[in-house]
């Protein structure tokens, strides 16, 4: 937490500002959201509608690599149309999920019991106790025999990187890597650059390789490689106390801490300077005031998109973790013995609503019933219940969708996400992030079910 030019800390991550450039070079929107986290609601906007967006060129590729934005994020009817637009696409995955089954190029990767990793890692001081502070530890994943031939998705970007040129030599992969820091650890990562580790550019790595020079090199480390670390699993350096506490790196106020937001207030000003520079208007929003009132250096209540719905959608849906499906990498929710335990768990899966709420409705436990938002509708089966606030209905974990070639597990359940809003009115507009709680109205479904796979 270094101080910066006016001795205040100096704002890091998304704190710190994407840099404004006009038009745009890249389709996330970031010159227009520059403390956005990450914004593929923004990307396919912009692909389906270009030139609201101040976006000159043709999006002609789409890699697709560990992500499945049509059934992670909102709408995903809209994905399917922008991926329509983009002539090539190639997806790196483990099945046949939504993006995959509209790929050109297919890439079969490792599950991540089949997939190697080293890391070096410190706790993070915000979840831990006084018994490992100041810890710093790296760690190895020793992986299953994969069962197919898929492959460790660094090697097959090796080998797209070999194949193109830019491996070896100076500015290649190779190079990058000797320079490159940790993006969070910093210095307490891997760096091989300075170090007797570096990687020849003019050579050929394997991953063990890489992963042996990053361990041996390591400056919180005591030269051990991984045939040490293999033994193990992880090697551990404690460091002394005083290590943990920002005194030590910045004593005597050398970093103050803001009180009011400034460098947020800032970056609103400037971002409307750049804006009136390039004589363009803030995409997306009609009046801009609503933008920039949320740039402030002290807090205001901003009544969010759902505040003045329609009387009809008299319900706020929610949305929950569930311990068999807390997230959804590597298939988990394609699992069997997963299945066989969540289906154990009256509230794993299904539509919840109060038993008031319910009877106010004339809907019963085990009604087939839709919920439907302004931006979108799902369907599931009902489960009357008292641990529900009486305005809200519950949709829990993250199930729906699936494609012809899913596993038939992955396409059951209720679809959240197909309720929530892509609409930059119901954005935060500061961190771009989505209204994860629609207002929504929920009745028993007429016939059938809705055709919600893709």
């Amino acid at each position: 937490m270094r101080p910066d030019e006016d001795g205040v800390v100096k704002p890091q991550y998304e704190a710190a500002n994407f840099p404004y450039k006009f038009p745009p070079d890249n389709i996330d929107c970031h010159e227009f959201y520059p403390n956005k986290h990450t914004s593929p609601h923004l990307a396919v906007k912009a692909i389906l509608n270009p030139d609201k967006y101040h976006i000159k060129y043709k999006v002609e590729a789409w890699f697709n690599l560990a992500g499945n934005p049509i059934r992670k994020n909102a709408q995903p009817e809209v994905y399917v149309e922008a991926l329509k637009k983009i002539p090539f696409i190639v997806s790196a995955a483990l099945t046949i999920d939504e993006p995959t089954i509209m790929a050109d190029v297919v890439l079969p990767v490792h599950s991540s019991l089949e997939r190697s990793l080293c890391l070096a890692y410190v706790p993070s001081h915000q979840t831990t106790g006084a018994e490992i502070s100041g810890m710093r530890m790296a760690y190895i994943r020793q992986p299953v025999p994969p069962v197919f031939d898929n492959r460790h998705m660094d090697d097959i970007f090796t080998d797209i990187a070999e194949r193109m040129g830019i491996l070896n030599g100076k500015g290649g992969m190779y190079d990058y890597l000797n320079k490159a820091k940790d993006g969070i650890l910093g210095d307490d990562g891997f760096c091989l650059g300075g170090t007797d580790q570096e990687l020849d550019v003019v050579k050929k790595y394997t991953l063990r390789e890489i992963y042996d020079r990053q361990l041996k090199s390591w400056s919180k480390g005591d030269g051990r490689g991984l045939d040490e670390i293999n033994k193990t699993g992880f090697i551990k350096h404690p460091a002394p106390m005083k290590e943990w506490f920002l005194y030590y790196y910045f004593p005597d106020n050398k970093t103050r801490h803001p009180f009011y937001f400034e460098h947020l207030k800032k970056t609103g000003d400037e971002l409307r300077a750049n804006l009136r520079k390039s004589n363009i208007k803030f995409p997306g929003i009609e009046d801009e005031e609503y933008v920039f009132e949320q740039y402030r250096a002290i807090p205001k209540w901003i009544e969010n998109s759902e505040i003045q719905a329609p009387a009809e959608y008299d319900l706020w849906a929610v949305n929950w973790k569930t311990p068999y499906y807390a997230h959804d990498p590597d298939n988990v929710s394609g699992n069997p013995w997963l299945a066989e335990m969540s289906r154990r768990d009256p509230f794993d899966t299904g539509v919840f609503l109060n038993s008031a709420t319910a009877k106010r409705k004339g809907l019963r436990d085990g009604d087939t019933v839709v919920i439907e938002s302004r931006y979108g509708k799902a369907e599931g089966k009902l489960r009357v219940t008292e641990l529900l606030h009486p305005d809200a209905v519950g949709i829990p974990g993250s199930h729906g969708l699936g494609t012809i070639q899913s596993n038939p597990l992955v396409r059951e359940g209720t679809n959240f996400n197909a309720l929530l809003s892509l609409d930059e009115h119901t954005l935060d507009i500061v961190s771009a992030g989505q209204e994860l709680s629609p207002r929504v109205k929920v009745y028993k479904a007429e016939a059938g079910r809705l055709d919600m796979a893709w």
